[in-house]
């Protein structure tokens, strides 16, 4: 087969917007439940954790952390997208594209080893500069298997791909778990971490066999780096948007600040996170195959923000309202100073799922460098407001964020919608059904908590709003009304309740059968 020749698994034929739709839920169904699995996992190991580390510990990891995402953006040059987004992938742009992964991650990885101590002197941190150099080893890891990862991600391998990512966090938080609990410290998240990135390598490597000799094939480098460039750049803003407020923290605040802070971040990022692992690599995959046809774009650009008001509207609340409890049973008693960082963060979920909607809009129509430039005014806000905010304190630094994080998703929502061709009018009417939800929910769980907070305790008022969560879902999944749900709601309705239902014929015809 020539070199040049596309991969014929890798390539799609067009089609209608509604099975387009079908087949993208399919990908965010089979990956919600894997990555629901790595995000339980991941709260079991906050909650044993805190319980074992102080908020010290958390602090020098998550101080190292910056200086890792900052290395983060070099790694692969920002390859996973470009391997996802460019429409005929051959056997040279994957060649090419092992070869700069594999490349940039050894640099990195030297690089991390030299600055090290200089990270640990400007934080005044001196544990940090071998937690450095011990996670330098997971971007060699990510290096060999960045490539086979996002070729899954383009074919839709994603309940393999799921598994592979479960495996490895069953093996982070048992270990990390286990080498806390005999006294290792902070030095257990970094072993963890290690683990976890050499399982999910090997894994992949297995299951997702690709060429690997090295190749610099001209042509393929400058289209991978086209795409890829301007993906490195954005990241590189993104990074400054992300991190500016824990490297303020970290040096002015200090390792128990940044502690508390942190772990409200990462509860708080959690609906995000799970939509960014799940549904954002589903809708790039998704958006690029419909990138030639502006009336399937403009379709499925507003079915993505339809649902993801009508799901990330009330769960905003939801944590919201529920936010002292969360911290409470999840963190424990001494962690009640993230209660208020917590709170706040969160108020920003749905503009957080929402925006990364935006962004694969905007990266699948190969827009990467507008992106870019949205990214930069991104940056400058958030290091400008955490700028003003941090001799205020922590709780100062969270409501910075959260301004920053709106203004990111408006930004970004105004550059999608000229590129779909989506009005004004139409992108209000996508969030309707999702305020309708919200204001419903808070008729029942509004009265709970103002009910049951004073005669409780945390762990029973978080059991029973979940339980009557629970019961407010099944209700309004039984009510197919258009003013509740939508077009694009009905359509999700209807999908959930055939999956949901797909085991029952077969049980029905094994009763049948004995009868």
């Amino acid at each position: 087969m020539s070199e040049d020749k596309p991969m014929p698994d890798l390539s799609v034929d067009k089609k209608v917007a509604g099975a387009l739709s079908k087949q993208a839920l399919g990908g965010v169904g089979t990956m919600g439940i894997t990555v629901g699995m790595q995000m339980s996992l991941q709260l079991l190991s906050i909650a044993v954790l805190a319980r074992i580390l102080e908020p010290a510990e958390f602090g020098i990891v998550a101080a190292a952390n910056i200086i890792i995402a900052f290395s983060n953006m070099f790694s692969d040059v920002a390859l996973g997208s470009a391997i996802i987004q460019i429409k005929d992938m051959t056997r040279n742009h994957i060649r090419v594209a092992f070869t700069l992964s594999v490349a940039s991650s050894i640099m990195v990885a030297i690089l991390l080893n030299m600055i090290a101590p200089y990270a640990a002197l400007y934080f005044e941190m001196p544990e940090i500069r071998d937690v450095i150099r011990v996670l330098s080893i997971v971007f060699l890891w990510a290096g060999l298997s960045t490539v086979s990862e996002n070729l899954m991600a383009r074919s839709f391998r994603y309940r393999t791909l799921g598994l592979v990512k479960v495996g490895g966090s069953c093996v982070a938080v048992s270990m990390t778990i286990f080498l806390a609990y005999i006294g290792l410290g902070y030095w257990s998240i970094v072993i963890g971490i290690v683990l976890q990135s050499l399982f999910t390598m090997v894994c992949l490597m297995l299951v997702q066999q690709h060429d690997v000799r090295p190749s610099f094939h001209l042509q393929s480098l400058k289209e991978l780096m086209y795409v890829g460039g301007g993906l490195s750049l954005s990241r590189f803003i993104n990074y400054v948007a992300l991190n500016a407020d824990n490297f303020f923290i970290a040096k002015m605040i200090g390792a128990d600040g940044l502690g508390l802070y942190d772990r409200s971040y990462r509860l708080a990022g959690f609906p995000a996170q799970i939509f960014d692992r799940v549904a954002a690599k589903v809708a790039l995959s998704t958006y690029a195959r419909a990138q030639d046809d502006a009336a399937r774009m403009n379709f499925a650009y507003r079915r993505g923000l339809a649902l993801s008001a009508l799901i990330g509207m009330p769960l905003t609340f939801i944590l919201g309202i529920f936010g002292t409890e969360i911290i409470t049973v999840v963190l424990g008693d001494k962690w009640l100073a993230a209660i208020i960082p917590f709170i706040i963060l969160v108020s920003a979920t749905f503009f957080r799922v929402s925006y990364k909607v935006s962004q694969s809009v905007m990266v699948a129509s190969g827009k990467v460098y507008v992106f870019a430039m949205i990214q930069i005014v991104y940056a400058l806000i958030v290091v400008t407001g955490c700028y003003v905010a941090y001799p205020y304190g922590l709780y100062a630094v969270a409501w910075a964020v959260t301004g920053s994080i709106i203004a990111n998703f408006v930004m970004l929502s105004v550059g999608a919608s000229y590129l779909t061709g989506v009005s004004f009018l139409a992108f209000l009417k996508t969030c309707v059904h999702g305020l309708i939800m919200t204001a419903l929910s808070g008729c029942v769980l509004v009265p709970c908590v103002i009910m049951l907070r004073p005669i409780m305790p945390s762990s029973s008022v978080l059991l029973v709003g979940g339980g009557l969560t629970a019961v407010f879902v099944v209700v309004v999944l039984c009510a197919p009304y258009k003013w509740l749900w939508g077009n694009d709601g009905l359509w999700l309705r209807e999908q959930v309740i055939v999956a949901f239902a797909k085991c029952l014929p077969q049980r029905r015809k094994k009763t049948n059968d004995k009868l």
